[in-house]
């Protein structure tokens, strides 16, 4: 039976005669020694002020623009709900995606607060979650 020590032994003897041991490993994540490493140049005060000139406006050395923010304008004119308001609902339950969008919530959040049946809890109807349309008036204090 051959012991441990002479067993590696052997394995050192191997090792060692291999012509070049680790110089034709290359690494990957390792740039290679002969490419060219990638500069990331920041713009002089003269190039900037350059740029500036050419789009007739001030430019920020981030590139944020300086201008006056828009005003904040609502939704476009042929925006339509995708549902429609809580107040002429008159079904009694909703379904999870119309229930989150009362809510102003994801539907992933509304499936989370069924697990945890807080702060609403919603009807099973065949593996299906059905919000209680009473429920989410009493939440949103709408009459």
């Amino acid at each position: 039976m051959k012991t441990g020590t002479h067993h590696s032994t052997n394995i050192q003897h191997d090792v060692c005669e291999t012509p070049e041991p680790f110089t034709s490993l290359r690494f990957v994540s390792r740039p290679r020694a002969d490419a060219e490493p990638q500069r990331q140049s920041i713009p002089s005060a003269a190039k900037l002020a350059c740029r500036e000139k050419k789009l007739g406006r001030s430019a920020h050395p981030l590139g944020v623009t300086t201008d006056q923010p828009k005003e904040a304008t609502g939704p476009p004119d042929d925006f339509k709900p995708p549902f429609p308001p809580l107040e002429s609902v008159t079904r009694p339950t909703v379904p999870t995606e119309q229930a989150g969008y009362y809510l102003d919530r994801r539907p992933q959040t509304m499936r989370i607060w069924a697990l945890k049946e807080h702060p609403i809890r919603p009807l099973r109807i065949n593996g299906r979650l059905a919000w209680p349309v009473a429920e989410l008036r009493r939440l949103l204090g709408v009459a």
